[in-house]
């Protein structure tokens, strides 16, 4: 009896531990999914959303006005001071937008130069020095775009990073799209670039909502593993709650039918066990007592 009572709680632990496994497992792997996909999602739309901006930007810069930039000394002109109010004005309105630019191809197609700027100067972090970071670029001044094959593809057609970019200024999610002249010609590629920093927080919310979620179904499982560990342990129960009976010699004794169909099927073929057995006994005793009279 304490054997079959010692199985019968060996097996609820191994049921309860193998449901509880499995549940959690089910949880990683969906929040692996979750968070891959949702990222992915969050990226493809900041991406998209940043590379029509720079698009419909890019249709309205005047060409003529874009071309007439050509030195450093002309930061201060009508037609930079136009451009430059056009795009801070755009940047007013889309607070995730770090900055809007042009930049100038050259001879060499892993060099382009600076021309508008949108984003002045300034103390970004309070630290009371400009350092390189903060300033805004010159107009004429190199930027290598030979790790960007995004940015060249702007020069084409409107594109987007398809991961983060890093340069002196910080790291980006950004879209470009070309400033062509009246005969279809790319003159200049305008970017729009969004801190990486943004991506990253809505990672961390999708993280730490995913966490919030594991904890509220931690609990859950551990009461459906509970509850499935007992309801699989029920048969040996059973089995425990008659053996005891039979051996204290109530050998007539029989489960009562109750539970569920499986207990019930479970209760049966014990009963009819013990019919089988109580019909050996008799016809063993009948045998005995016909050999004894002979």
């Amino acid at each position: 009896m304490q054997q079959i009572n010692k199985r019968s709680n060996l097996l609820k632990r191994e049921v309860f531990c193998y449901a509880i496994t499995a549940f959690i497992s089910i949880m990683l792997i969906t929040n692996v999914f979750v968070y891959y996909f949702g990222v992915t999602a969050m990226m493809n739309n900041t991406s998209e959303s940043l590379k029509i901006i720079a698009e419909n930007l890019a249709d309205n810069v005047s060409y003529q006005t874009h071309e007439n930039i050509i030195s450093s000394d002309q930061q201060e002109s009508d037609d930079y001071k136009a451009i430059e109010n056009y795009f801070t004005n755009v940047m007013d309105g889309n607070p995730l937008i770090f900055d809007i630019y042009t930049l100038r191809p050259t001879t060499n197609p892993d060099i382009m130069t600076f021309v508008v700027a949108a984003r002045e100067t300034q103390d970004a972090n309070g630290d009371n020095y400009i350092d390189e970071s903060e300033m805004r670029p010159d107009i004429g001044e190199r930027y290598d775009v030979s790790a960007q094959a995004d940015l060249k593809e702007g020069l084409i057609k409107p594109s987007t990073d398809n991961k983060i970019a890093t340069d002196k200024w910080g790291q980006w999610i950004s879209g470009y799209a070309p400033i062509l002249n009246d005969k279809g010609e790319t003159v200049a590629v305008l970017g729009v670039d969004e801190s990486a920093s943004n991506v990253v927080s809505e990672r961390e919310t999708m993280l730490i909502s995913l966490l919030y979620m594991d904890i509220i179904l931690l609990p859950i499982f551990f009461i459906l593993a509970f509850f499935m560990a007992r309801k699989l342990n029920r048969p040996y129960q059973i089995l425990a709650q008659g053996m005891q009976r039979v051996t204290h010699g109530e050998l007539d004794y029989r489960l009562p039918l109750a539970g569920s169909k499986t207990e019930i099927m479970f209760e049966k073929l014990f009963n009819n066990m013990l019919g089988m057995y109580d019909n050996v006994i008799k016809q063993f005793k009948k045998n005995k007592d016909d050999d004894f009279n002979n």
